[in-house]
């Protein structure tokens, strides 16, 4: 079974609230985890550590929702106006 995303029309709000979601995540959120995995590895601190495992989680699903903001914002541009 193939399951669709229905892409409801997009209003400039609405694009202006994806692009400062996806600054957000592109220059604070993902920079921070990042930042916070280095150190913890630096400290060798990352064995049997469950704040490390998810702090690697909340780095995946902050770069997968990233993808999706891309994805979803050059579906837009490729789109035809009609």
């Amino acid at each position: 079974m193939r399951y669709y995303r229905i892409l409801l029309p997009l209003t400039k709000k609405k694009y202006e609230a994806l692009i400062r979601e996806r600054n957000q995540l592109l220059y604070i959120e993902i920079p921070r985890v990042r930042l916070q995995l280095k150190k913890m590895r630096q400290k060798d601190d990352t064995l049997d550590n469950s704040e490390y495992d998810l702090l690697q989680e909340k780095d995946k699903q902050l770069n997968e929702r990233l993808k999706e903001i891309d994805d979803y914002i050059q579906s837009i541009r490729k789109r035809p106006y009609n």
